[in-house]
């Protein structure tokens, strides 16, 4: 009999007519017959020596120790979580049997899966409302000092390389997915890049960057047949080297341009086939993050053309204020308003038609993906023509649903550069205030991201 695994003990019922081990078939059902209750204290082979000396039935109580199979549900959490379904996510996690929510495994994947959502205030609320005295325990094995993990993260290159290969050969891209973002939102894609490059094959920066993708995408398709997994992953990390490079590259810069054209070519191959083959998977992350790289890289100007150039932004300088580009949106600080000189947006032109930022938009809510519809939303400012509202509706998403509290702040102080008078100042100034207030009160439950990962 094959038992499959579960968490709580069930109690089974089993006839003694139905053991295989039986020599003969001398056992008869007899409605007549006073059925005897055995308690198993000697094992099977017991019952059944009693069975073939006289008795003509039996009844069976066995209880199994047995437990719920938590590898079924890891699997498909961290499924759901990679292809950015996080509502569905969460619906499996509140599936689970009351006593495998505490499996500290399964666990830490769903605070995993959380903090890839963006719902920071849930995270903080369920870390309030739960005993995490395991994983407190858990965490013990994988503490080591700080300056010990920088001296991993940039030690020799040939280190990085050996550890790609050993991904490659095993086929792991996901890991080697989680990996390249990690080390691209701390370090840059040159450095992270350079990391995985052998040192007789260093060059230049740009050089080594383009050498990379089409070795990457030449290695990873070696042996390809289909695999949807492989095929999103690798969409995912084309998408976030093109994401990085127009977030903190130079975006006049001709080489820039150059390497995200190559990384663009490769992506919308990967898009184009997962449209024609899974059709299902245009809903999930990596598709809809290849969108906004495309509908980000419509606002930039083709090279070597003057029909879309890009703004540089000179005329905000005529204000009084600083302005900040660390993140999708920029930020502005008012140094005096009582001075004059209110900055005055300029709406940007778009290559395309924003319907696909709407759908990408709609999609990402429908997931529960906070994050992305956090970064749809930055682009959508950039060209729509009601800048105000769509800051609006950023500030209550970050606010009032993910908790994002420097990415709110971030959002108000863009504010400014919609504010026309002094008075809209004043208005953006007391909302400032008034989270201020709020933040530093005594029941606050303020979880503050690091930009830097956002």
């Amino acid at each position: 009999m094959k038992l499959r695994r579960w968490k709580n003990k069930r109690l089974g019922a089993i006839t003694g007519r139905h053991f295989d081990e039986l020599p003969d078939s001398r056992l008869q059902e007899d409605a007549k017959a006073k059925p005897c209750n055995l308690k198993i204290e000697k094992g099977v082979n017991a019952v059944l020596s009693g069975v073939e000396g006289g008795i003509e039935s039996a009844h069976l109580e066995i209880s199994l120790d047995c437990v719920h199979d938590v590898e079924a549900y890891l699997e498909n959490l961290s499924r759901l979580t990679r292809l950015g379904k996080y509502n569905d996510a969460r619906d499996l996690y509140e599936s689970c049997p009351p006593t495998l929510k505490d499996h500290p495994e399964l666990y830490i994947d769903f605070f995993d899966t959380l903090l890839k959502q963006g719902a920071y205030e849930t995270l903080v609320d369920l870390m309030a409302n739960n005993d995490l005295s395991q994983l407190k325990g858990l965490s013990k094995y994988g503490f080591f000092p700080n300056h010990y993990a920088q001296s991993i993260v940039m030690s020799s290159s040939s280190a990085w390389h050996h550890l790609y290969i050993n991904l490659l050969s095993a086929n792991r891209i996901w890991d080697m997915r989680d990996i390249f973002h990690a080390l691209c939102s701390r370090y840059g894609i040159g450095d992270t890049i350079k990391l995985f490059t052998p040192r007789r094959q260093l060059c230049s920066d740009s050089v080594r960057t383009e050498r990379f993708i089409e070795k990457f995408v030449a290695a990873w398709t070696h042996n390809f047949h289909g695999d949807e997994s492989t095929e999103l992953a690798i969409l995912d990390i084309l998408v976030t080297l093109s994401l990085q490079l127009l977030s903190h590259g130079s975006q006049t810069d001709v080489v820039v341009k150059r390497i995200i054209s190559k990384a663009t070519a490769y992506a919308n191959q990967c898009a184009l086939s997962i449209s024609l083959n899974n059709p299902e998977n245009v809903q999930t992350s990596p598709y809809l993050r290849w969108i906004l790289a495309n509908e980000r890289l419509a606002r930039e100007p083709p090279t070597n053309s003057d029909l879309h150039p890009i703004p540089d932004y000179k005329y905000l300088k005529q204000s009084h204020g600083v302005l900040v580009w660390t993140c999708n949106l920029p930020i502005y600080v008012p140094l005096d308003p009582r001075e004059g000189g209110h900055p005055t947006w300029e709406t940007q032109s778009r290559i395309t038609p924003d319907n696909l930022l709407k759908l990408g938009l709609n999609a990402s809510r429908r997931n529960g993906d906070y994050r992305l519809g956090a970064q749809f939303l930055e682009e959508i400012f950039y060209t729509s023509d009601s800048l105000l509202e769509v800051l609006s509706e950023l500030s209550r998403l970050q606010k009032d649903v993910q908790g994002d509290r420097i990415s709110y702040l971030r959002t108000c102080l863009t504010k400014y550069l919609l504010a026309v008078d002094t008075t809209a100042m004043e208005m953006i100034s007391d909302e400032l205030r008034a989270f201020d207030e709020e933040l530093y009160s005594s029941d606050s439950k303020a979880l503050m991201v690091d930009p830097i990962t956002d």
